[in-house]
C-alpha cells in the first residue's frame, strides 16, 4: 500500500494517495505486521507530502508533527533524520522559516554523525534551500549530488532503480537545470562508473532489510 500510494502521489492523485496511506496508519485495517513501525513511519511521511502538494498546511503540520514523534521513538537515524527534513518542508510551506531552519539544523546533525546516505542527500538538499548564502547553498548542493552518485554507484549499471534515482524531479535541481538525464549519466560515469563498492553501499544493504529499496525509490520521488 505504501508503495501504491506513492504512485497516486507521483500522479498527483492526493486524495487517493492518503487513503492508501491511511490504512497503512490504521491498525484495525492494517494490524501489526512485520516492521509495522517503520512502514507507519513511511506512511507518515508520505501523508505529510500529499497533505502539503494539495495545499492542505494545517494537517500537513499535525502530520509531520506525528511523524516526528514516531520516528523519534525509534532507534534509527534514517528515519528521524527523515522526518525533521519533512518537518522542515512543511515548516517553509507554513512560512515559517526560523523553524524550518532548525529542523533542518537538528536533521544535519543526524547525518553528519551516522552514514545513512538515503536521508542524508535530502536533508542537504533542504539544507540548500535554505542556506542564507550561496557559499553555504552550494557546498550543501554538492554534497547532496555526490552522496546520490555514491548511492547510484553501489548499484548494478543495469539496475533500473539506478535511472530511476537519477531522474527524480527533486534531484534534477542538484545537477543544474542544463543537465540533461545523458549529462547526469555521463557525470555518473565520471564519478567511477560501477565502482568499487563504497561506504554509502553499506547502509543500503542494512536498510535493505527493511525495505530500503523502496524507500530509498520513495524518498527521491518524496520532494515537495
Amino acid at each position: 500500500m505504501i508503495a501504491a500510494g506513492h504512485a497516486e502521489l507521483y500522479q498527483q492523485n492526493y486524495a487517493r494517495a492518503l487513503e492508501y496511506f491511511r490504512q497503512v496508519l490504521d491498525t484495525r485495517a492494517t494490524p501489526n505486521f512485520f516492521l509495522h513501525w517503520h512502514w507507519r513511519i513511511q506512511a507518515h511521511l508520505g501523508m505529510t507530502a500529499a497533505l502539503v502538494r494539495s495545499g492542505d498546511i494545517v494537517n500537513a503540520r499535525l502530520e509531520a508533527a506525528r511523524c516526528l514523534e514516531s520516528a523519534q521513538a525509534t532507534a534509527d537515524p534514517n528515519l528521524k533524520a527523515l522526518a525533521l527534513e519533512m518537518n522542515a518542508r512543511v515548516a517553509l510551506a507554513d512560512h515559517n522559516l526560523p523553524g524550518s531552519r532548525r529542523y533542518i539544523h537538528n536533521a544535519l546533525a543526524i547525518v553528519e554523525e551516522f552514514d545513512v546516505p538515503v536521508a542524508a542527500w535530502r536533508v542537504h538538499a533542504a539544507a540548500c534551500e535554505l542556506s542564507p548564502n550561496q557559499e553555504q547553498a552550494e557546498r550543501h548542493r554538492a554534497i547532496a549530488r555526490d552522496t546520490l552518485l555514491k548511492i547510484a554507484n553501489s548499484f548494478d549499471a543495469h539496475e533500473p532503480l539506478r535511472a530511476s534515482l537519477l531522474s527524480a524531479a527533486p534531484v534534477r535541481p542538484l545537477f543544474g537545470p542544463e543537465m540533461t538525464r545523458a549529462g547526469r549519466a555521463a557525470q555518473l560515469t565520471a564519478a567511477g562508473g560501477v565502482m568499487e563498492r563504497s561506504p554509502a553501499t553499506t547502509p543500503m544493504r542494512n536498510a535493505s532489510t527493511y525495505g530500503g529499496l523502496g524507500l530509498l525509490h520513495h524518498t527521491a520521488h518524496l520532494g515537495l
